[in-house]
């Protein structure tokens, strides 16, 4: 890492959930500082995804982290959805060019704690209990506000952001 990225302000990465986690891998494998915010105290206790797509498992295979994913999986390699006892459609994933010709089942708790768990090896850390409140951006920096669990806020001007949710000033 050269003495800039030392310097640069960190990207700030605004949700802890699979988007952010990977966001945060690929930008800390890369050695750009980020920051990464979610405003829950605690992780989400319950999956909110049924799985994880062919194509989104090439990303975790490029950090090495894929393998652990594929063991607590269940892969599917067909599918098929109802409604009223119609078949709606057919999934077919053998015919896909990649790896991973199937959709992996796993819960979205188990993928979030690998990936946090990867996360604190590339010295990347989710501060909990932190809310993006308002940002606003100028025409060339970006002003955050950021709500504290003990109620402070505090005012950054990240490099970058990823927002997921808030208001504008």
């Amino acid at each position: 890492m050269d003495a800039a990225a030392h310097d640069a302000s960190p990207v700030l990465i605004v949700g802890a959930g699979p988007t952010g986690l990977a966001a945060a891998m690929s930008l800390a494998r890369a050695h750009i500082p980020v920051r990464l915010i979610d405003k829950a105290m605690q992780p989400a206790p319950y999956s909110r995804a049924i799985g994880i797509q062919a194509r989104t498992l090439e990303l975790p295979e490029q950090h090495r982290l894929v393998e652990p994913l594929l063991a607590l999986g269940h892969r599917a390699r067909i599918a098929n959805l109802f409604s009223n006892g119609m078949r709606l459609v057919r999934l077919d994933f053998d015919p896909l060019h990649t790896r991973y010709p199937y959709l992996l089942f796993l819960d979205q708790s188990v993928t979030e704690r690998l990936l946090t768990e990867h996360l604190t090896t590339l010295g990347v850390t989710i501060e909990r209990g932190v809310e993006l409140t308002l940002f606003s951006q100028g025409a060339s920096s970006v002003q955050a506000t950021l709500r504290h669990a003990d109620g402070h806020l505090e005012t950054m001007r990240p490099s970058y952001m990823t927002p997921r949710m808030a208001r504008t000033a």
